[in-house]
């Protein structure tokens, strides 16, 4: 068996959100990190046959002389793309986090990453100068032929849904502690924060910040340590509603998931009105005094409380969503007409419809009144829903709400790109749909700023910023000089984000291709104490492998070391492995060479991972594919 080194660097979207940024740089880390004078600026344009020009003249300059200690830098400048950043001071703000974080290990990572991003955008600027007219003519005739192929392929069939809890980490803390709710809070330590409430983001924190920067935005800031095991269990029980509209829903994190509605809205057509109401408990009807011991044990499992095991796949949480509404109210969102679809199958377009659906309408519908509670002679609200898609979903948010006290935003789509960027239009607790039309997918997406889609990070964004592109517009106008500049699955990707395509089939739980789990942590060093975190690590990744029924035959180590330099290791064994001593055999061996490697000094770690990864010829184990799936 050999192993090889995986994507050496390459991990500059990742964020440490247990890191200990805040401490100075000691001189084994400052080595090689000064950053090395402007790069000279080129001046040259070039005439898109399709759109406006695309200059060359010194986006990488621009990006490289913002760290030499008059502005900041690019990759720590102010997001004003996610809600609640609207209208800051972005240049006070921006100026205070450069302040606060020189000296850093913070600051020198991300100088480091930022004259990385200054040579490759230069070396993009060089590429772009010696494309010849005829070079982009000629490409600009493939990339139409494909345009062709995909649009012809729009898939407008399903009905996706993104559900995006508002601002989990911190909604949760807001919730089981009242006095927070008035203060500027965040979620997280010094080193790295999770997310922030509304409160805090008007003076400019928020998830992936250090909290020493934090501090410094905002004096009052309180700083909540994060409770995993609370989140977990909360998770659970939103897990639990969305199983019911959609029982092979797949979860991407703790606080957001994607659903296929598309079988349950036929269903739903047949559901009589008393299947579609519910009741808005108030705090008098939880309280009554004949239901005093049952409302007190359904507000404690409510809470968080409850020790019941959940079984949710290890993650590294980087939550960026956005704090609940405080008066708790589901206003009808605003509905604008956009739409999108994507070019892949549909995941369950084989299945029939059932005959009946009192069975359905039976499991569907979960009553979360408390028992022996009945909410007519207590004055609860009765609220009825509809049956259309967004209906749906305003019933989803609405038993979420009823079920934890807290809020989620959600978008409608015909694809994943598209409802992913829509749950993000009407934060917090609101919801928006774009109806399967191209036109007003069109609509959508041509004034939709690149950074809002997701899989353009702030890497990518920078390069496309180089070039003058920050809108989806711009990726279409632009699209032969980006099929020359960029790698095939690159160009290709951003050209389907310029038509609105995203894929319509969800990955299921089952269909991963690969399991993770990976953890930051204080500086490790002595040999003892890494085997030590690489068997946590391994006993982990173990259980969810077992968990979800799946084994795999390549077993990957991440490492970080205290330089911020990413690596993977990854070796390849004869047969499936899922247990834990199988597991760690190998990722032991792995860890092991690198120790060796690095002698005679020590391997200075602040983060490690384990992988498990079947490879393409292996199938996932098999589900059931009829509609029975909802009577489970």
């Amino acid at each position: 068996m050999e192993s090889c080194w995986l994507e050496g660097e390459g991990q500059e979207e990742e964020e440490d959100m247990e890191e200990d940024w805040s401490a100075p740089v000691d001189g084994r880390e400052a080595q090689d990190q000064h950053h090395s004078p402007a790069l000279a600026r080129s001046t040259v344009s070039f005439s898109s046959p399709d759109g406006p020009s695309v200059a060359s003249d010194g986006a990488s300059s621009a990006s490289s002389s913002s760290a030499e200690g008059t502005g900041i830098m690019t990759r720590m400048e102010l997001n004003t793309f996610k809600a609640g950043m609207e209208g800051l001071d972005k240049e006070k703000i921006n100026k205070i986090i450069m302040e606060a974080s020189k000296g850093s290990r913070f600051y020198e990572n991300e100088l480091r990453k930022e004259k990385q991003m200054a040579g490759r955008i230069s070396a993009m600027m060089d590429r772009l100068a010696s494309i010849t007219p005829q070079q982009q003519q000629e490409a600009l005739l493939q990339v139409d032929k494909m345009v062709e192929d995909l649009v012809e392929g729009r898939d407008l069939s399903r009905t996706i849904v993104h559900l995006d809890m508002d601002a989990f980490y911190a909604a949760v803390e807001m919730r089981d502690n009242p006095a927070l709710r008035d203060k500027p809070m965040a979620v997280g330590g010094i080193g790295m924060l999770s997310t922030s409430n509304y409160l805090a983001r008007k003076y400019g924190v928020r998830a992936a910040m250090p909290g020493f920067i934090g501090k410094k935005l905002c004096p009052d800031l309180v700083i909540v340590p994060t409770n995993f095991d609370k989140y977990r269990t909360v998770s659970s029980q939103v897990r639990d509603v969305l199983r019911q509209y959609d029982p092979y829903f797949a979860p991407m994190s703790l606080d957001e998931a994607y659903m296929d509605l598309t079988e349950y809205l036929e269903l739903r057509k047949s559901l009589p009105e008393e299947e579609r109401t519910f009741y808005a408990h108030t705090e008098e009807c939880f309280m009554s005094k004949e239901n005093a011991a049952v409302d007190n044990q359904k507000k404690e499992d409510m809470l968080g409380e409850t020790q019941a095991s959940v079984k949710v796949p290890e993650l590294s949480v980087n939550s960026t969503t956005n704090i609940d509404d405080e008066d708790g109210s589901l206003e009808k969102s605003k509905v604008t007409p956009c739409h999108d679809d994507n070019v892949s199958s549909p995941c369950c377009g084989t299945e029939e419809l059932p005959e009946t659906c009192e069975q359905i309408a039976k499991d569907v519908k979960e009553k979360e009144k408390p028992e022996g509670h009945d909410c007519e002679t207590m004055g609860c609200e009765k609220v009825v829903f509809g049956c259309d898609a967004e209906e749906v979903v305003r019933e989803i948010r609405f038993r979420i709400q009823q079920r934890t006290y807290l809020t989620a935003s959600a978008g409608i789509a015909p694809n994943m790109m598209l409802a992913k960027v829509c749950s993000d239009q009407n934060k917090p607790n609101g919801q928006f749909y774009i109806p399967s039309d191209c036109e007003a997918i069109m609509d959508f997406i041509k004034d939709l700023p690149v950074r809002k889609v997701c899989g353009i990070g702030k890497v990518m964004a920078q390069q496309l910023n180089a070039l003058g592109i920050t809108t989806c517009t711009h990726l279409y106008e632009q699209r032969a000089v980006l099929s020359l500049l960029f790698s095939p699955i690159s160009s290709s990707h951003l050209l389907r984000v310029a038509l609105g395509l995203g894929a319509t089939r969800i990955e299921r739980e089952s269909e991963r291709k690969s399991m993770s789990v990976e953890r930051t942590f204080s500086e490790l060093s002595k040999p003892s104490e890494l085997y030590r975190k690489c068997w946590e690590l391994c006993e982990a990744l173990a259980k969810d492998l077992q968990d979800e029924g799946l084994k795999g035959r390549t077993v990957t180590i991440k490492l970080k070391t205290v330089n911020f330099e990413v690596k993977q290791r990854g070796q390849t064994v004869p047969r499936a492995v899922s247990s834990m001593n199988e597991i760690y055999d190998v990722a032991e061996e792995l860890l092991k060479m690198e120790i060796q490697q690095c002698q005679p000094q020590p391997l200075r770690l602040r983060l490690m991972g384990s992988s498990a990864k079947r490879r393409k010829q292996e199938k996932p184990p098999t589900k059931t594919t009829t509609l029975d799936r909802f009577f489970l």
